[in-house]
This record gives structure tokens, C-alpha cells and sequence, in this order.
């Protein structure tokens, strides 16, 4: 028997399938063809979730996402990186990277799909309050973070604001100590440096235990 032909679409939905909520792949696949993307997916990066670029010497973008994510934060960092584009195509490069012409775009492509019921409830409330003033990125909405966290693995790092006082931690290839709790950010001595920094309470970090 022969093996079926798949269309381009029907290819790239059949492999995102298994990183996207259900019913979602075909909608990203269309994404990708219409606005001419390549579209990787990345291994697990401590600095960003997902990347943009558009080379003036290519005629296509790249869009990059992190495989290890769970679905939804996998969507939500595709729609992020995706309203990059559209915001870049409409109005040049010079705008600001997370500014007002991104944040419209973000809304929109969010938007599209918690009119689908796509979210479950708490985490399409989470994301409708967000969609009014999108942050650079969504580890920086502690509630919308939280809500994204509880469909991820169970034995995932902890957040910073987890761990007590006094403990030591890895972040971003640095050892800190945590010093003390700020409003949204943490006072931390970087081990190495004997220097303090301030890092933002919900930041993914690696505890570091004896033995």
C-alpha cells in the first residue's frame, strides 16, 4: 500500500502536533507558509524562550521556540514571536522591540485563538488580562507564569520567590545566594563576583543542593 502524500501544511501541522494544544497545529502550520518562516525547534535556552531574526539578505524569517516547553507556554512563545514579525513587516525595524505597534500584534494573534477556546479557563483569564499590556515576556507576569507552570512537568526548576533566604542557586551559568525579597525582584550575591544583583522573583532557576 502506498504511503499517503501529505500536502506542505499537512507536514508541518503533522510535526508540531505533539508541541501545540490540540487543534491548534494547522492554524501555526498556516502561519508559517503564509508569512514564509523557518521554523525551528530549539533546544531548552535559560535566556529566552523563543528567537526572531530576519537577515535584509534573506526573503524569509526565522522563528525559534524551545521544545521542552508545555503546550500552551509552546503557543503563547510561537504567538509572541510571530507578532515580532507582523509588527516588524508593518512598521520597520526601528520600532521598539516590546512597544506599542508589538504589543497590538500580540493581542491580536492571542486573541485569535481564546476566541477558539483553545486555554483552559484559568489560564484564557490569566491571558485576557494580559493581552492588556503584554510584557516582554511572559515570565515576567507572575500570575499568567504560574498559570502556564501548572501544565509543565512536575519535577521542572523551581522560581526564585520558591527558594528560602540563604540558598544558593544557578542562573543563567552564575551561582547567586539569595539575599533579599524586593517587590517584584530578589537581591542575590553572585558567588563568584561577590556582587549583588537583582533578578526577577519568578525567574526559572536551578537549585543547588549538597552532594
Amino acid at each position: 500500500m502506498k504511503k499517503p502524500r501529505y500536502s506542505e501544511k499537512e507536514q508541518i501541522a503533522k510535526a508540531l502536533d505533539r508541541f501545540l494544544p490540540e487543534n491548534c497545529s494547522e492554524q501555526i502550520a498556516d502561519y508559517i507558509l503564509k508569512f514564509n518562516v523557518k521554523f525551528r525547534i530549539s533546544k531548552p535556552r535559560q535566556t529566552k524562550l523563543g528567537d526572531y531574526k530576519k537577515n535584509p539578505n534573506e526573503n524569509f524569517h526565522r522563528i525559534s521556540v524551545n521544545g521542552d516547553l508545555n503546550p500552551y507556554s509552546f503557543l503563547v512563545t510561537t504567538l509572541h514571536e510571530f507578532a515580532h514579525l507582523t509588527s516588524f513587516e508593518a512598521y520597520g525595524p526601528r520600532i521598539k522591540p516590546h512597544g506599542k505597534e508589538w504589543k497590538a500584534e500580540f493581542r491580536k494573534f492571542l486573541l485569535t485563538f481564546i476566541n477558539q477556546d483553545v486555554f483552559p479557563k484559568d489560564l484564557e483569564i490569566a491571558l485576557m488580562n494580559y493581552t492588556m499590556n503584554p510584557k516582554a515576556t511572559s515570565c515576567s507576569d507572575p500570575t499568567l507564569l504560574k498559570e502556564l507552570r501548572k501544565f509543565s512537568k512536575k519535577d521542572e526548576d523551581p522560581l526564585l520567590e520558591d527558594l528560602e533566604i540563604g540558598e544558593l542557586f544557578q542562573f543563567q551559568n552564575r551561582i547567586f545566594e539569595k539575599i533579599q525579597k524586593r517587590r517584584t525582584r530578589v537581591k542575590c550575591r553572585d558567588i563568584e563576583k561577590n556582587r549583588m544583583y537583582l533578578i526577577n522573583a519568578v525567574a526559572e532557576v536551578k537549585r543547588i543542593t549538597d552532594g
